[in-house]
């Protein structure tokens, strides 16, 4: 039914947003099918048409477990994309986007996790002031294998963590420094090199930091020449 090499159109996804606000089951069909499938630009035409629906009532079961797919997915561009039905569902159903948040896959890619986390700092029905102490560390645990984490949201993200848990932070850089000695990769950068946004943290300034930072230190001895430890300066 799908062609993997098809070209990405707007038409398809605008075309069955307006299918899913006539409540047909041509395109409950098609987002099966799609999933199905898995063929990524069906998917994204799927991703485009939920960041572009909103009920007049409520999301549907069907369509609540549609956006879970599509933040899971393993596709960036997909993820990326996901993050405005997500939006779109915490303006009817709080609830339910709050716990798909657990869902996202911010492995995906970097421009995914910024995309996401913009709609955490700037949608009011889904803040960051919202989550649980639990999914805030679940968000920075799966932030951690990402080979940047540059981007504005990301690090807004993480700014506003630090501020309501500093040592949760410092967990968070201290394990992406040791997953840059797993990877071995030169291009990961374990701590970003810009400043944070209205903020330059000071780790040193955490109970039991320097314990810590030695222990961290020690375990990376063996990198001490690599240029990633640079990184950690500016942090300090």
């Amino acid at each position: 039914m799908f062609n993997d090499g098809a070209t990405m159109s707007p038409y398809v996804g605008t075309g069955l947003a307006i299918l899913l606000h006539d409540a047909s089951s041509v395109a409950r069909r098609y987002i099966e099918k799609a999933f199905d499938e898995q063929v990524e630009s069906a998917v994204l035409h799927v991703a485009m048409a939920y960041s572009r629906f909103l009920p007049k009532d409520r999301f549907s079961q069907f369509d609540i477990d549609s956006i879970k797919v599509l933040v899971e997915s393993a596709s960036g561009a997909v993820v990326k994309m996901a993050a405005g039905a997500l939006g779109n569902l915490a303006q009817k159903n709080r609830g339910a986007a709050l716990n798909l948040v657990g869902f996202i896959n911010f492995e995906a890619s970097e421009a995914a996790a910024d995309e996401h986390l913009m709609w955490l700092n700037s949608n009011q029905a889904l803040m960051i002031e919202n989550l649980s102490p639990a999914q805030s560390e679940k968000i920075l645990k799966r932030l951690v294998p990402l080979y940047s984490v540059e981007g504005y949201w990301i690090k807004e993200f993480v700014r506003k963590i630090f501020t309501k848990d500093a040592q949760s932070v410092l967990v968070f850089f201290m394990a992406r420094v040791l997953h840059a000695l797993t990877v071995g990769k030169s291009e990961y950068m374990p701590i970003p090199f810009d400043n944070y946004p209205g903020q330059k943290f000071k780790l040193s300034d955490i109970p039991n930091c320097a314990e810590a930072i030695r222990g961290l230190l020690e375990q990376a001895r063996p990198h001490s020449g690599d240029i990633l430890f640079c990184y950690l300066r500016p942090a300090l």
